[in-house]
């Protein structure tokens, strides 16, 4: 069998389909390689961007939690100091249009005050205290043998929905509304408490 020489226009077709064929796949890996480090680089910055959101919104919820425990334990030592002190109001009165008066000139802002001994919840009357670095507003509820002080005063807050707190046994209801903020503190049940925080709402 004759041997068979391909002729040389022929050979450097063959030699060149083979280097475009060699870059070709050569490309090609490069594009694949480059899209899957693409992928798995977004994929290590969405989980890195969610790890940092996770630690920012876990330091930030820690830091809240820690202010809200902050507070309650002011209020709880303040409520209980009056009970001890038995200094529960420096201005006694049922009436609201005698302990709301009481309060002006004494602190920089008017607290809403409320009766509502029809509903089993007794205006004492008011006092002043310090909470939160300023003297604010307490007013001072009886509900059959307990006392409830509802201390208010002035916040840049948003308006919020009542949230539970509690320590050692007393407990409390804290919630902003036009412009000022109320934390209810008693021993009572929380569900007591909250008819009372239901009752100064709906007068607010």
């Amino acid at each position: 069998m004759d041997n068979y020489k391909a002729p040389e226009h022929l050979r450097r077709r063959v030699l060149l389909g083979i280097e475009n064929e060699r870059r070709r796949s050569f490309k090609g890996r490069l594009r694949t390689l480059a899209e899957y480090m693409s992928v798995h680089w977004q994929a290590l910055t969405t989980a890195a961007a969610c790890g940092v959101a996770a630690t920012l919104i876990g330091t930030q919820a820690l830091m809240v939690a820690a202010v809200d425990d902050n507070l309650m334990q002011q209020v709880a030592a303040s409520h209980a100091r009056a009970l001890v002190a038995n200094h529960l109001v420096d201005v006694v009165s049922s009436d609201q249009h005698t302990v709301k008066p009481w309060f002006a000139g004494k602190i920089d802002y008017s607290p809403r005050v409320s009766d509502f001994a029809a509903e089993g919840f007794e205006l004492a009357g008011g006092r002043l205290d310090y909470l939160n670095d300023r003297v604010v507003a307490a007013l001072v509820y009886k509900r059959r043998l307990h006392v409830i002080d509802a201390y208010v005063w002035p916040t840049k807050a948003a308006d919020s929905s009542p949230a539970r707190r509690s320590r050692q046994g007393i407990n409390g209801l804290e919630w902003t509304h036009d412009g000022m903020r109320y934390y209810l503190v008693s021993d009572i049940e929380l569900n007591e408490l909250a008819e009372l925080a239901r009752l100064m709402r709906s007068r607010g």
